[in-house]
């Protein structure tokens, strides 16, 4: 069925070559053009039958031409012919040579006689010699003409002999090669006619059958239809049945979150008459540990200061699926500059494997402010250049934390921890030996 195969009606003109199992899909998508072809092929085979009709029509004046010209030869009405066979003109002019012999002759004949008169003078004798003299030539003169006729007609008769022989042997071959065309055009247009015939009677009994199929498949068509039509009507029920259910399941998600947001306003009331650091411990202990606004509460502040170390804050993700960091809160600052650094920490996260290395962004922090919602220290970013040579961007591949940090080493004074006049009323930091760390957001470069 993979064989390449050339189409039935390549002897008509088609060209298509295709796979044998593709054979019959060819032939009935290409009925149409195959019955141009045969037919294109009948209007050559016509016009060549009327070629042939036309050459025979005209060898046939041309026999009846030679026919002609034959009786006239026969009925003496032409003159003597020339014809190109080299032995009819040896013959004419073996005839013409006689005949000058005999010219000469006679002009010898009477140049004698002539003399002969002029020797004979007055005399009777003279003259009666050359009358006897003159007989006798005009005797032989007869014959020689005599002779020299009956070898032209000879000549002439041969001629016409050989001319209709050579005419009737030319004759018969163009009647025998125009019966052969006339068989040959005659036998092609049979068999063209036969196939034509036979081709359109496979074509006619394939057309029905396409025919029958098609009436099928449609019968088919019909029957899915109602069957898809009663399957959609089903459908339509159950979903109107379902339209309902969920229009009852909304009033009651409508009513539960009518519910859910009174009692949301009635808990910010309540909350609103809470101290702030009170509200600060509560975002403290309900907020997850992924961004944005991430509250980080340290407290010991005097003690780890006291012991000069760091604090290090629970770890906290940058976005869902996103890296993860830590803060280290050093109380003394690096170099006891009299300032509170805050320094952060990559760790290894459980989805470092589709993040994009070494880090770059910007991580942004700020201290609360305790007394009030409000008044807090001004936001402090820390940015991740995401370059190779800078240790603190790369991925954590050893142990559960960078050694490498992103310093703010003047993060707080600690001037502003303290009690000072200078400073705004309003401002507490440090309370209760706690300081509240708000972590806004991570912007990825």
């Amino acid at each position: 069925p993979l064989a390449v195969v050339k189409c039935p009606y390549a002897v008509v003109g088609c060209d298509s070559v295709v796979r044998r199992r593709e054979l019959a899909k060819h032939e009935a998508e290409a009925i149409n053009m195959h019955m141009s072809y045969l037919q294109d092929n009948l209007l050559a085979v016509n016009r060549q039958t009327q070629q042939l009709q036309s050459a025979i029509s005209l060898f046939e004046q041309k026999g009846n031409t030679v026919q002609a010209g034959l009786n006239d030869i026969y009925n003496d009405k032409l003159p003597i012919l020339t014809c190109n066979n080299e032995i009819t003109r040896e013959q004419l002019n073996i005839a013409k040579g006689t005949l000058a012999d005999h010219g000469s002759r006679l002009t010898t004949h009477s140049k004698l006689f002539d003399e002969a008169h002029s020797r004979a003078g007055t005399t009777e004798e003279k003259i009666e010699a050359l009358t006897e003299q003159t007989e006798s030539l005009q005797l032989e003169l007869e014959d020689s003409q005599r002779n020299a006729f009956e070898e032209i007609q000879n000549v002439r008769d041969v001629t016409l002999v050989e001319v209709d022989r050579r005419l009737r042997a030319d004759l018969d071959n163009v009647t025998q090669e125009l019966a052969k065309a006339k068989k040959v055009t005659n036998d092609d247009i049979v068999a063209v006619k036969q196939d034509y015939d036979r081709i359109l009677s496979d074509r006619k009994s394939e057309h029905d059958k396409l025919q029958l199929e098609l009436q099928e498949s449609n019968e088919t068509i019909q029957n899915c239809r109602n069957e898809l039509k009663g399957a959609e009507q089903d459908w339509e029920n159950k979903l109107q049945v379902v339209n309902k259910q969920l229009e009852r399941s909304q009033k009651r998600e409508d009513k539960l979150q009518a519910q859910v947001t009174k009692y949301q306003a009635d808990f910010r009331v309540l909350l609103g008459h809470l101290d702030w650091s009170i509200r600060l411990n509560y975002f403290h202990d309900t907020c997850d540990n992924v961004l944005p606004n991430i509250y980080v509460k340290m407290t010991n502040f005097s003690v780890f200061k006291f012991e000069k170390r760091s604090w290090p804050s629970p770890p906290f993700y940058t976005a869902d699926k996103g890296y993860k960091m830590c803060l280290s809160v050093y109380p003394n600052g690096l170099n006891n500059n009299g300032h509170v650094a805050v320094c952060v920490l990559l760790m290894s996260g459980e989805y470092d494997n589709h993040l994009h290395w070494p880090i770059r962004g910007v991580l942004t922090l700020q201290l609360l402010n305790q007394l009030q919602d409000g008044d807090h220290m001004l936001p402090v970013k820390i940015t991740f250049d995401g370059t190779d040579r800078n240790m603190c961007c790369q991925r954590v591949l050893a142990g559960n934390m960078s050694t490498y940090g992103n310093y703010c080493e003047r993060f707080l004074n600690h001037k502003m921890l303290t009690e000072d006049p200078e400073r705004k009323p309003s401002q507490i930091f440090l309370k209760n030996d706690i300081l509240y760390f708000k972590v806004l957001e991570f912007i990825v470069a």
